[in-house]
């Protein structure tokens, strides 16, 4: 209910703790590690401030840190040493802040409605995460890996280099994937489906799933303006579920084969500029490929469009 702080101007203060953590205060020390090899609860006061010491650790551990309440730091470098941390319970989910600084070193389990909140340009650093809403603005570093991503967020690479963002089962984005304004890049290595109501305006996105895997897109979102739209070589088809637009974008699907149609439905891939090729197409007389802007063709084996 008090505050742990540094003394003023002079040396600093470390609290380990080997059990749960019950904040109604302030904590402002430099330091707060999570030492016990058991489960730790976390828990906040919403009307208490963010917790703003420099690191907040963690030992390695089999058993996981469980929030117990929405959390928040300010400032802090949260690297949790490879330790899972639990957004859950059978009841309720929470919301973990993180605003400037790193969230790294971490396993996070969620559900669709967890929540990994970022702002002022919060680092990404060595995450997998099962699954998770993504909401506010951070800066992907290397190695972060998502099972589902409800993305709400405008997700960019960190200026320093080319970073990429790993999604294994499933993208919905509402929110943005783009590059760092004027440096580098960002790429999306997406292994799985993608529902897109957001804008995708990053480099590179890559298929790079070895089962079929699903492209929708919302008619009120904006043309996919990618650099690259690339895809892994291999038997199992990348199939549309709704129309798809492209602006700008060289669509190159390595030789893998593009299904415009279902047994119900068919649909019209639009692209405006750069290319589109290696690509294998699969449609019918009402499937349509569009093209704009002197898009050019190159390397198709198209049945029937």
């Amino acid at each position: 209910y008090g505050t742990l702080q540094n003394y003023p101007g002079y040396n600093s203060l470390t609290l380990d703790l080997a059990g749960d953590l019950y904040n109604y205060g302030t904590l402002s020390n430099k330091t707060i590690h999570l030492s016990s090899d058991g489960v730790q609860i976390l828990w906040q006061d919403n009307e208490s401030p963010d917790i703003t010491c420099r690191f907040f650790t963690a030992q390695e551990a089999a058993m996981p840190i469980q929030l117990m309440s929405d959390i928040r730091f300010t400032g802090c470098t949260v690297d949790l040493g490879g330790r899972t941390l639990c957004l859950f319970t059978s009841t309720a989910s929470y919301i973990l802040s993180v605003t400037g600084y790193q969230l790294k070193n971490a396993v996070i389990q969620g559900n669709s409605t967890s929540t990994l909140n970022f702002a002022n340009g919060c680092q990404l650093l060595d995450l997998e995460v099962d699954e998770a809403k993504f909401t506010g603005e951070a800066n992907c570093l290397g190695g972060v890996v998502v099972g589902i991503m409800h993305n709400h967020a405008v997700l960019q690479n960190d200026s320093a280099s080319h970073y990429t963002l790993n999604v294994t089962n499933r993208l919905n984005n509402y929110g943005t994937l783009q590059n760092y304004p004027g440096y580098n890049s960002l790429t999306l290595d997406l292994a799985g489906d993608l529902y897109n109501y957001g804008t995708l305006s990053n480099k590179t996105i890559n298929l790079s799933g070895d089962r079929r895997q699903i492209l929708w897109q919302s008619a009120n979102a904006p043309a996919i303006t990618c650099q690259n739209f690339t895809a892994q070589v291999t038997d199992t088809p990348i199939q549309l579920m709704s129309n798809l637009r492209f602006n700008g974008c060289t669509v190159d699907l390595g030789g893998r084969t593009l299904r415009l149609l279902t047994s119900i439905a068919s649909y019209t891939l639009s692209v405006t500029g750069s290319q589109l090729k290696n690509a294998v197409i699969q449609g019918n007389s009402t499937s349509t490929l569009n093209f704009a802007g002197g898009c050019r063709l190159s390397n198709l084996v198209v049945d029937e469009a």
